[in-house]
């Protein structure tokens, strides 16, 4: 899966595009640090670690990570309850103790704590969502 990394006085922000489904609240929430119409598109440097921490917390597709920051970090496996939500006319967001397993693979412990899985059928990335259910009209509660 490929990882691009920011970082800028001791704080790393991770992105992995494959899961964005472009939910926008990275870019809504800290518009002076998600830029997506410029390179690099997340200036870590615009805003205080602690806002950028907290609102990467905020991404629902687990595209979004701060890496070694241990305020971030997940609850331990047997703490962790698996949470499935639908969102209206969107994915499935699936939080906690995930792992993967795609068709007759293998199943990979996922390193986030949570993704984004289509709903819609009309995803480039599936199982992922990518923000194709916008293109489709897709309505679902």
């Amino acid at each position: 899966m490929l990882t691009r990394k920011y970082e800028k006085d001791g704080i790393k922000v991770v992105w992995k595009p494959e899961l964005c489904y472009h939910s926008e609240n990275c870019t809504k929430g800290l518009p002076e640090v998600f830029k997506p119409n410029e390179k690099p598109w997340i200036q870590v440097d615009e805003a205080s670690r602690e806002r950028i921490v907290s609102q990467v917390k905020k991404c629902p597709s687990g595209a979004l990570s701060i890496e070694g920051d241990s305020n971030t970090e997940k609850e331990s496996p047997q703490e962790a309850l698996t949470l499935i939500e639908t969102v209206k006319n969107g994915p499935v967001l699936v939080k906690g103790n995930l792992g993967l397993k795609i068709g007759d693979g293998e199943t990979d412990r996922l390193s986030q704590d949570r993704i984004a899985l289509c709903r819609c059928g009309s995803s480039r990335k599936k199982p992922f969502c990518d923000g194709s259910h916008t293109e489709v009209d897709f309505k679902a509660d």
